[in-house]
């Protein structure tokens, strides 16, 4: 399945949240899977960004973070990385049905867009 970078990212948040909730260990087993598949792509993303920030920027003294120089810098690091998260990520993960979740989770309405993706049955 495919899946843009922006959704990759705030799914993962959910994800984790998902993943200290107690369920049976089959349903336990398919999240964690879920998750460490999401982590490892995120990871990827992570090591672009940071070469993107590179390219138009400096890591500041305290190896915290970087600094642009200029305005004109920070916007093309932005426009550049703007582009990366509209990319579609194709990824190898086995949707959960919902009645295997359903009893374990409470989630809210504006969040269940980012998770439906790995979420099979719903109607």
């Amino acid at each position: 399945m495919k899946i843009k970078v922006s959704l990759l990212i705030t799914a993962v948040g959910i994800l984790k949240a998902i993943d200290m909730t107690k369920m049976k260990l089959s349903t336990s087993y398919k999240v964690r899977q879920i998750l460490n598949k999401c982590e490892d792509a995120i990871q990827d993303f992570q090591a672009i960004r940071i070469q993107l920030a590179e390219k138009h920027g400096k890591l500041n003294e305290e190896q915290t973070q970087y600094e642009f120089s200029t305005d004109e810098a920070r916007e093309a690091f932005q426009d550049e990385l703007s582009e990366v998260m509209e990319d579609e990520i194709d990824m190898d993960i086995k949707a959960i049905h919902i009645d295997l979740l359903d009893d374990y989770l409470d989630i809210e309405p504006s969040n269940v867009e980012y998770v439906s993706w790995f979420i099979e049955g719903f109607e």
